[in-house]
């Protein structure tokens, strides 16, 4: 589909591969169910809202967005597959995520939940849970060469996350900004699976809790 205005509400799909290029996307309160894939690319504005998207077993990512702009990802839930990345986002810009969950994902590339390249994101009050990247980046790999701004904050939290390095978050080339009460849920016997990890890149960390789980 090309430079189309592409609205949906309260719709089901089952085992759909849509790819778009130019125009716009708004996608609310619809149920994506079982080897479904979104691929957009040089698109205006895209929103998902009050969307459930679980069960994809896929060599691709579930959702890519690439030189796209004006990108709202609230209230959605992204559960349960097996792909490449769950959302990977690549030279994008004014990107929000709020109040999304990520959980029980195994992904065969680093960066299993986000895979963030040279992209501009605002990330709030968001879960990550249970997400595992065979390397790099169980969570959240941010990777930029070009210093666009990270920003995860207000109670985003992170707990059960797997990788060699980095689970919660692997930050490559970037100088994110975390703060605003984010967690890091961690047990005695698995502390490094939910670290943070800086390759030529830094952080910054203003009011962060890690706690324990008993």
């Amino acid at each position: 589909m090309n430079d189309m205005d592409l609205l949906m509400e309260n719709v089901f799909l089952n085992q759909i591969d849509m790819k778009i290029n130019g125009g716009s996307l708004n996608i609310s309160k619809s149920d994506i169910k079982t080897n479904n894939t979104l691929h957009a690319e040089n698109l205006s504005h895209i929103v998902l809202k009050e969307t459930k998207i679980t069960g994809t077993s896929s060599l691709q990512s579930v959702i890519e967005f690439k030189n796209s702009a004006n990108i709202k990802i609230h209230t959605c839930s992204l559960n349960n597959h097996t792909s490449k990345h769950v959302i990977k986002l690549e030279n994008c810009t004014n990107v929000s995520l709020v109040g999304t969950n990520f959980t029980n994902n195994k992904c065969k590339l680093d960066g299993c939940a986000l895979m963030l390249e040279q992209s501009k994101v605002i990330i709030r009050n968001c879960n990550f849970r249970n997400n595992t990247a065979p390397k790099f980046g169980g969570a959240i790999l941010i990777n930029s060469l070009i210093n666009k701004e990270v920003t995860i904050k207000e109670k985003t939290k992170f707990s059960k996350n797997k990788a060699q390095f980095g689970a919660a978050i692997f930050i490559k080339n970037q100088t994110p900004i975390i703060n605003e009460t984010v967690h890091f849920e961690t047990k005695d016997d698995d502390v490094k699976s939910n670290a943070a990890h800086i390759y030529n890149g830094s952080l910054q960390i203003v009011n962060i809790r890690q706690y324990e789980v008993k």
